[in-house]
C-alpha cells in the first residue's frame, strides 16, 4: 500500500483508518511518506516493523556527464540471467544489510519479470556487465528507480552514473 501526502489532518487519518481494517493486515508492506505511514499505523494500533527507511530526493534536472565514461547501456538480456540474479542478490544484501526477507526465488522472479518487461538495464564494458538498474515505475509524476548496483571491481569509474544518467535522461 502506498500512502503519500505533504499535509494531512486528523480527518484524513480517520478516513484512511475507516477505509480498511488494519488489524487484518499481515505481511503487507506500507510505503510512502514516512511520518504519514507511521501515524496511520500507530493510530490503527497495530504491530509493525520498519524494514527500510529510505530517503527520497526530488530531481529537478540532470547534469550532463563531463567526462567520457566507456561502456554501452542496453536492456538486460535473458542469456545473462544468472549473472543478473547474482548482481540483484548482491544489491539486496548491501541495501538491506542481509536482513531482508526476499528469497533467491523472489529475486529470480523479479529479474525475469524485469527482463521480460524491458525495465532492467545494464552497462557493459569489455564484455563485462558492470552495473544494473531497474525502472520500477516510469510514471512521469512519480518515477522510481531501484536495484542500482555496480560490481565492486567496477566502482568509482562512472559506470553507475552513466547508466543512471542514460536511463533517466530519456
Amino acid at each position: 500500500y502506498y500512502i503519500y501526502g505533504d499535509k494531512w489532518s486528523d480527518d484524513l487519518i480517520k478516513t484512511l483508518l475507516d477505509k480498511g481494517d488494519f488489524k487484518q493486515f499481515k505481511r503487507f508492506a506500507f510505503l510512502g511518506q514516512r511520518d504519514l505511514v507511521l501515524e496511520v499505523l500507530q493510530k490503527a494500533d497495530v504491530k509493525y516493523q520498519i524494514v527500510k527507511d529510505r530517503l527520497v530526493y526530488k530531481c529537478n534536472k540532470t547534469s550532463p556527464c563531463k567526462r567520457n565514461i566507456p561502456g554501452q547501456v542496453i536492456n538486460a538480456a535473458i542469456q545473462d540471467f544468472e549473472e543478473l540474479v547474482e548482481m540483484s542478490h548482491q544489491f539486496y544484501i548491501e541495501e538491506y544489510h542481509g536482513e531482508g526477507q526476499k528469497t533467491i526465488e523472489d529475486i529470480e522472479a523479479s529479474v525475469f519479470n524485469a527482463i521480460e518487461k524491458n525495465t532492467l538495464y545494464t552497462i557493459i564494458y569489455n564484455d563485462v556487465i558492470c552495473s544494473i538498474l531497474q525502472v520500477i515505475s516510469n510514471d512521469r509524476n512519480k518515477p522510481m528507480i531501484g536495484n542500482l548496483y555496480t560490481k565492486p571491481e567496477c566502482r568509482n569509474k562512472g559506470f553507475g552514473y552513466k547508466l543512471l544518467f542514460t536511463v533517466t535522461s530519456g
